[in-house]
């Protein structure tokens, strides 16, 4: 069960951004997508790995989850102002 709600938690994270950019019609709203490759792995790592092999892929979902933050945060300050 963990292994599919952390998976859907990415989904979720991927979705929204890409929801937004689309209904505002600015991509720069998208910016978060730049973390697709590195979730992706996460994502596979967690299906594999149990016990404290786990440790470092909490590490790295914690880093790439501070780079969507800020990616996020700086394609909503891109936006027109206008919307």
């Amino acid at each position: 069960f963990g292994m599919r709600e952390y998976a859907a938690m990415w989904l979720v994270a991927w979705v929204v951004p890409t929801v937004i950019a689309a209904w505002l019609r600015a991509p720069s709203a998208a910016l978060p997508l730049v973390t697709l490759p590195v979730g992706l792995r996460l994502v596979r790592a967690v299906s594999v790995l149990e016990g404290r092999d786990l440790n470092p892929v909490l590490a790295a979902t914690a880093k790439t989850l501070f780079v969507y933050g800020l990616l996020f945060a700086l394609g909503l300050l891109a936006l027109p102002r206008n919307v």
